[in-house]
Order: structure tokens, then C-alpha cells, then sequence
């Protein structure tokens, strides 16, 4: 998916004004070192950002995906937010991501991160007012970090509803239990307003299906998850 969304903000609701576009394609023929899998999502500068009235949905515009050619094996540097899924031994520094020109790129193989200006993770006093968003590169033909979360045929997910996923931040751990485990195709995501509701305590785990051939991927993979705890230490 590639193109330009609109949003609109109030009492941190964000509301979809326009999404189109359509996505390039990397070449057919590349090697594991040139392409790198997706997802890189996209959001408008916030000078772009608008008030919608009262009556407005509160369903906020998705990122849109756009294929991304590099990334780093890693970032390097300390996270002070972790995500961890048990189930499948995930356990992953969290990084904020904040767009550049529009653009949100995972730019490391091996970390996630969370997406500014969605919810940002925390717990207790500091809990978001908004979905917590966390993406993160997957590849069958190399590590990547959201491996974990796709089974061993990379065709569908390897967790399941009730599965425990923690956020730990500075202010406690988050624990989530998954309700949800679906696949999307490009075209059909960004107009799934059950994703992009804007909903408190909830946490969406998204990540792309690479095709084997080196092209771009077509699907989604998104793991909806709803607090059940919080830990304070």
C-alpha cells in the first residue's frame, strides 16, 4: 500500500479524511542483503493534523504500508519499553517511531516499535488514552523480529486468543491477553475500522507476510490483544 492519509484529532480521537494511492513493487530479483521485508507505515506531518467535529467517528486514519528496500540488523542501543509474547519465547526491545516526512520504516531487522502519534505504552497513571500500535519487520528468508509471531509455514499466526503479551515500561508491565489473530490483505487494512479504533487498554501487533519471490508483500498479519493487568513494580 503507498500513499497520503488525513487525520483529525480531538480528545485524542483520530479520524480518517482520505487514503489512496497504491504501492510499488521491489524488483522481482534481489538478493536477502538488498531487500528487506515490511512493514513501513505512513502518517501525515502533524502540521497536517485538523479538529473533525463532535459527531465525527472515533476511528483514527491507519499508517499505510510502503515497501522499504534496507534495514539494520539492529538499532544498538538500550530500550527502556520490552514487548514479550511467552508463548512463542518473543522478547523484543520497543523503540518509538516517530514519522519522518510522513514515513514510519522499522529501520532494524531484529527490534520493534511503537507508533507516534498512536498510544504510547505505559501502565498505571501513565496508561495511554489510545490503541498502543507496535510493528515490527517479519522474513521467511531471514531472523526478523515478528518471526516469532508467524507459524513455521509463514501462512498464518503462531499465537492464539488468551495468549499473554506484556509491554513492560517504565511506569509497570502491561499484560494483555490476544483476542485476535487475523490476516489482511494490503487493500483491505486500512478500511478495517475495527483495527484502527481508537480504544484504551488495547494493543495491535502488526507485521507483513514477505513473499518468497523478493516482491512485495501483499498481506498483513495483526494480533489484537486487550489489557487484562497491570504490574507496578
Amino acid at each position: 500500500m503507498g500513499a497520503a492519509a488525513a487525520l483529525a484529532v480531538a480528545g485524542g480521537s483520530l479520524v480518517a479524511l482520505g487514503l489512496g494511492g497504491e504501492e510499488p513493487e521491489t524488483p522481482a530479483v534481489a538478493s536477502e542483503r538488498d531487500v528487506a521485508p515490511e512493514p513501513a507505515l505512513t502518517v501525515p506531518p502533524a502540521s497536517s493534523l485538523a479538529t473533525p467535529s463532535a459527531a465525527a467517528p472515533s476511528v483514527q486514519a491507519p499508517p499505510v504500508d510502503v515497501p522499504q528496500p534496507t534495514a539494520a540488523a539492529a538499532l544498538g542501543t538500550d530500550a527502556d519499553i520490552r514487548l514479550r509474547v511467552p508463548s512463542v519465547d518473543l522478547d523484543l526491545p520497543v523503540h518509538a517511531l516517530v514519522p519522518d516526512g510522513g514515513a514510519i520504516n522499522p529501520p532494524t531487522m531484529t527490534d520493534a516499535y511503537w507508533i507516534d502519534p498512536y498510544g504510547e505504552p505505559g501502565a498505571g497513571a501513565s496508561a495511554p488514552d489510545n490503541t498502543v500500535y507496535i510493528a515490527a519487520h517479519s522474513w521467511s528468508r531471514g531472523e526478523a523480529a515478528f518471526d516469532p509471531l508467524l507459524d513455521a509455514d509463514f501462512e498464518g499466526g503462531a499465537v492464539g486468543p488468551g495468549d499473554l503479551v506484556e509491554v513492560e515500561t517504565p511506569s509497570g508491565t502491561a499484560e494483555y491477553a490476544v483476542t485476535d489473530v487475523r490476516r489482511y490483505g494490503k487493500d483491505e487494512l486500512p478500511e478495517a475500522d475495527a483495527v484502527w479504533e481508537v480504544h484504551p487498554g488495547r494493543l495491535v501487533l502488526i507485521t507483513c507476510f514477505q513473499r518468497e519471490d523478493g516482491r512485495r508483500s501483499t498481506e498483513n498479519l495483526v494480533v489484537t490483544a486487550e489489557e487484562s493487568a497491570v504490574d507496578a513494580r
